[in-house]
């Protein structure tokens, strides 16, 4: 089967179908090491706008990094820690990072 990608939308979708082709392991520290690495890939301009977006979402938290603003959306109580997260966590904060990348039209993909 082949992929053929001409977005970044069309990847993050593919990501989604078939994490495991994709990322290491499927939790949200591989999820952003992987998002991360497309912006760096696009000198930081694929989350251009994301984290401002991600403020008025969260109504505060602009000194935080986005995906600890995406953390503190899927769960609003307690620090998190990106590469300690329960498995519930996880997949409730991953899922969050989904809509999120979904309903947002702050990136440049």
């Amino acid at each position: 089967m082949t992929a053929t990608i001409t977005s970044y939308r069309d990847l993050f979708a593919n990501v989604r179908k078939r994490p495991r082709m994709w990322l290491i392991r499927e939790d949200f520290a591989c999820v952003v090491a992987f998002i991360e690495g497309c912006n760096q890939a696009n000198a930081g301009t694929l989350l251009s706008g994301f984290q401002p977006w991600l403020v008025t979402q969260a109504s505060g938290l602009d000194n935080h990094v986005w995906w600890s603003i995406v953390a503190h959306l899927a769960h609003p109580t307690g620090p998190k820690a990106l590469d300690n997260m329960d498995g519930d966590l996880d997949a409730d904060v991953i899922a969050e990072a989904r809509r999120l990348i979904n309903d947002t039209t702050a990136l440049s993909y």
